[in-house]
């Protein structure tokens, strides 16, 4: 796959819908956090793999990374 370029805004765009994400540290499941520690699910399921790479790319957004939800 060839690189891509974001410009500041959509970088800003999907720094922010990434914010909100989190994986369950026991299945991989890919979720957003919802309101008091409320974990939404949206029906995907990461390998370890692929949550290193996701993480990889958040901390590239300038994020701390993709959080683990332990609920």
């Amino acid at each position: 796959m060839s690189e891509v370029r974001l410009t500041a805004e959509e970088a800003d765009a999907v720094r922010a819908a990434m914010a909100s994400l989190v994986v369950k540290s026991r299945t991989g499941e890919l979720g957003i956090m919802h309101g008091a520690d409320r974990f939404v699910s949206m029906q995907r399921i990461f390998r370890k793999k692929d949550r290193e790479m996701l993480d990889a790319a958040a901390r590239k957004l300038g994020l701390a990374g993709i959080p683990e939800y332990r609920g």
